[in-house]
């Protein structure tokens, strides 16, 4: 058997958007990760759709939601709740995809220096979420490199969780980009997989827009300080 890996958001969502089966991925990994759920996307993410609160997800004075949004080619979407409850100092995650919700991890949070960070119940781990404006970075997912103040431009960013997942991303002056992801030991047989993607970029504001060469579209990468970040939230209203 093998171990069980260590759950990221921007690796699942990069493993997703590479695969385009929302509905096989969420399955398997909705039984993987914590025998409850994990952070999978699908072929499009939009930071700007709002769906309804889960029944479970508080609200109410007090409380800070946000939302990530998935929807794939055939409209069906998927959606990460994290919530902030100021009263008891607690937060929540959630995954909703069709009639299914599930709770992903829950546990206490400070603020610090403008910045949650959380405490899991179960894992004990912590993690940095960085305000900005309406939205809300997991720094620890940061991509390597440094993102110009150009529509396009030539880079290389690169994400590593060790032995889980590599993903270069290779950002061209005439506005194609590769994106090549390694998953380590992502065989039956133990052995590394790799996929590449190769397609048209556009910069707008602080997102760059990805197409694939087939036409698919690709989640959005949001630019924080310079930096890629595939791992984010924004606040609802």
């Amino acid at each position: 058997m093998r171990k069980r890996k260590k759950f990221h958001l921007g690796n699942v969502i990069t493993d997703c958007v590479i695969a385009g089966v929302i509905i096989v991925l969420l399955s398997v990994a909705v039984t993987s990760f914590l025998g409850k759920g994990s952070k999978d996307a699908a072929e499009k993410k939009s930071g700007t759709e709002s769906t309804a609160l889960p029944k479970t997800m508080p609200a109410g004075e007090g409380i800070e939601n946000y939302e990530c949004v998935i929807v794939n080619k055939n409209t069906n979407a998927t959606a990460f709740y994290i919530s902030f409850n100021q009263n008891t100092m607690t937060y929540q995650e959630l995954l909703a995809a069709k009639d299914r919700i599930d709770t992903l991890d829950q546990g206490s949070y400070e603020v610090r220096n403008g910045k949650y960070i959380t405490v899991s119940e179960k894992t004990k781990a912590e993690h940095s979420y960085a305000k900005d404006g309406d939205y809300l970075i997991v720094e620890s997912e940061l991509y390597e490199g440094e993102v110009p103040e150009k529509d396009t431009f030539d880079g290389v960013f690169v994400y590593e969780a060790p032995k889980e997942v590599k993903t270069t991303v290779t950002f061209k002056q005439d506005g194609t980009y590769e994106q090549e992801v390694l998953s380590y030991a992502a065989r039956s047989d133990g052995g590394d997989t790799t996929k590449t993607t190769r397609g048209t970029y556009s910069r707008d504001g602080k997102f760059i827009q990805r197409n694939a060469k087939d036409g698919e579209p690709l989640l959005d990468f949001y630019i924080y300080k310079h930096k890629l970040s595939n791992a984010y939230y924004k606040r609802m209203k």
